[in-house]
């Protein structure tokens, strides 16, 4: 008998689904798995529930105390059985089993399942062979593929993942305690440190310091109106009007050349991981949620693997198969038969990697809910538009001068639309009329413009800095973002804003212990990691030398304890500030009575000033970003969907009492 192990159910059906000969779905208790007939054999395909052995320090030092923490970076690791139950049900079957084929996902935290899963069996059936199943896709042809061509599990692989595992428990769960501890924010309120985490919310929050700090000044621009509508502008800048020596007012402009150019858009490079997450942002999803149902979608066989650093399609891919699939569906069909010539494909290239190719579409879905089929959509177009002829346009510049200064004016006409037939982007064409005159006749005007701070990060921009400054990986950045979300450190939006309390710990971070805050650290590891799967380093000693970077980074934090827990502290109430008193001008913060239990809007000058304010009994959770009408912070309040306001009750941006009409008539 044959056992195949895949990483999850989903993943399992899919198998058994496409390379049964005959298929019967088991369940037993909570675990379902499927019988099959494979190339005349029995075969059991059974799931895992990703890793089913998980990482911890051992007994002795379960303990959050002081005495406990300082020792944490010599504690041994302990593998420990996570998944009980899917664990008996795999020896169960194992015992029996004569092959046992591995075919989890084909990264290193794939290898790293796929190596529990053959231990566990090996454990009670010593004689098995054990194989490796590779695929990229979960399709009849390709499983079909892996399956008869069965290779080794990459050990070096699996132990680069694990390495990364005990690393990230002695820096996380070491320093996650010690900062907790210090500052006395214990149980389901701890305070998370991480070697990824905590270098990528300062990104955040130093953009966010920029901002606060960045100095707005003014400044004077020239641009022409003529009177058939062309806006020219002037690339001259002045610091004050007086410094212009032309005054507003009418004038001639005096056109000295006109140029026009055809210049071809190529179409887009093929979806890796961060470029479709970048993509999947831009239109209204967040990284997490992109990345959740990417996986979702591949595990059922409509998409290739997500998760990959690739951009060029590797030869073997059959683009006409992948065509004539997606001819099924009409929008694409129409472009398909219109713009592609499928007997001469030449898909672009972006760079090269040796892993996974990079995403494309299987299969139109047909079980899919609204969000999947727009992920879906977006990587079926940009595959597409892979396929497509560039965009032809047609640029025109018109130069024009006024008294020795020169005026500009561009425009831009489409004459092919190409793959942005496909795939559009947001563009404006801007046509010129023909200009027959020497000079044209309009007005000057002199435009107070001002300098603006870098714009907040996106979670989009995010994950591309992450990949430039190499924190984490192609497989653990957008759960990153998620934890960041979840710990309270960022709040969720187009735009990202670091709370009080995330900025309070990178700058107690930065004074202290600057290397964990440090891209660096990471990065170094990282390429440590990349060196255990490549052979050129040995796991226990990449561990040993994060063992003593963490002794360093615990001594050091034990001696700024005090200061640690005074400076939370404060950072915490500041987490509960909402604007300012209008009677006293001290903070007006979100306050819960001890006697009611009710919460209200009371100021922190009490009992000095009793202002005070009613306000709605549901959750609140004030957000970092102030009102743009009136300054007070913004909160977020749980209705059946979450409204985002100004509780302020005489600002124009305050939802709350419409909404709540609304709420009770519903």
């Amino acid at each position: 008998m044959i056992l195949i192990v895949a990483e999850k159910s989903t993943a399992a059906e899919t198998i058994a689904k496409e390379i049964g000969e005959e298929r019967k779905e088991i369940k037993d208790g909570n675990i379902r798995y499927w019988k099959i007939k494979f190339k005349g054999e029995e075969a059991i395909v059974f799931p895992l529930k990703g890793h089913i052995v998980d990482v911890d320090f051992g007994d002795d030092f379960k303990n959050w105390d002081e005495e406990t923490i300082k020792n944490l970076y010599k504690a041994e690791i302990v593998y420990y059985e996570k998944e009980k139950e899917i664990i008996n049900k795999l020896r169960e079957i194992g015992k029996n089993a004569d092959l046992l084929i591995i075919a989890t996902d084909y990264d290193s935290e794939g290898e790293s399942i796929g190596l529990e899963a053959a231990q566990i069996v090996k454990a009670v059936n010593p004689q098995i062979k054990v194989k490796r199943a590779l695929f990229s896709a979960l399709t009849k042809k390709e499983l079909n593929e892996a399956f008869s061509n069965l290779t080794e599990i990459n050990e070096n692989l699996a132990n680069s993942a694990n390495a990364r595992r005990e690393i990230d428990l002695l820096i996380g769960a070491t320093l996650t305690r010690l900062l907790s501890v210090s500052s006395g924010r214990l149980g389901n309120a701890f305070l998370s440190v991480g070697r990824v985490q905590t270098p990528t919310l300062k990104l955040v929050v130093e953009r966010e310091n920029e901002i606060e700090s960045f100095k707005r000044e003014k400044y004077y621009v020239m641009k022409f109106e003529t009177e058939n509508g062309i806006v020219f502008s002037s690339k001259e800048e002045y610091k004050s009007k007086d410094e212009i020596d032309l005054k507003e007012g009418e004038y001639k402009l005096k056109i000295i050349e006109i140029k026009t150019k055809e210049k071809e858009v190529p179409p887009p490079v093929p979806f890796n991981t961060t470029e479709f997450l970048e993509a999947a942002a831009s239109i209204g999803f967040s990284i997490p949620n992109a990345m959740r149902i990417a996986e979702d979608l591949y595990m059922r066989g409509y998409i290739s693997y997500p998760r990959t650093d690739n951009q060029t399609y590797p030869p073997t891919l059959n683009f006409k198969e992948i065509l004539e699939e997606l001819s099924k569906e009409e929008s694409y069909k129409k472009y398909i038969e219109k713009e592609i010539d499928k007997n001469n494909i030449k898909p672009t290239k972006g760079k090269e990697a040796l892993d996974h190719p990079p995403i494309y579409p299987i299969k139109i879905p047909t079980d899919v809910d609204k969000q999947e089929i727009k992920i879906f959509n977006l990587i079926a177009r940009r595959f597409l538009a892979t396929l497509s002829k560039p965009e032809k346009e047609i640029l025109t510049k018109i130069t024009g001068e006024i008294n020795g200064h020169k005026f500009y004016a561009t425009g831009k006409k489409i004459i092919y639309k190409g793959w942005k037939e496909i795939y559009p982007v947001k563009e404006n064409e801007i046509i010129l009329p023909e200009i027959s005159k020497n000079e044209l006749e309009g007005k000057l005007i002199i435009e107070e413009k001002e300098t603006s701070p870098p714009p907040r990060y996106t979670q989009a921009k995010t994950i591309k800095k992450m990949e430039e400054l190499g924190l984490g990986t192609k497989s653990t950045r957008a759960e990153i973002i998620k934890k960041l979300f979840e710990r309270g450190y960022l709040s969720k939006g187009s735009t990202l804003f670091a709370s009080e309390l995330g900025r309070k710990i990178i700058s107690l971070l930065d004074n202290h212990t600057p290397l964990l805050t440090s891209p660096e650290l990471t990065a170094n590891l990282e390429k440590e990691i990349e060196d255990i799967a490549n052979s050129k380093k040995e796991k226990e000693k990449v561990v040993l030398e994060a063992r003593e970077q963490v002794k360093k980074l615990v001594e050091t934090m034990i001696k700024f304890k005090n200061e640690i827990n005074k400076e939370v502290k404060e950072a915490i109430k500041a987490q509960y500030i909402i604007g300012k008193c209008p009677k006293c001008n001290s903070n007006l913060v979100l306050i819960r009575s001890l006697k009611t239990k009710k919460q209200f809007l009371g100021c922190s000058n009490y009992p000095k000033c009793n202002f005070s304010l009613p306000i709605t009994q549901r959750k609140i959770q004030p957000l970092p970003q102030k009102c743009p009408k009136c300054d007070w912070h913004l909160v977020k309040i749980y209705f059946k969907k979450p409204l985002t306001t100004c509780i302020n009750p005489d600002c124009e941006e305050n939802k709350l009492k419409k909404f709540l009409k609304k709420d009770q008539q519903n």
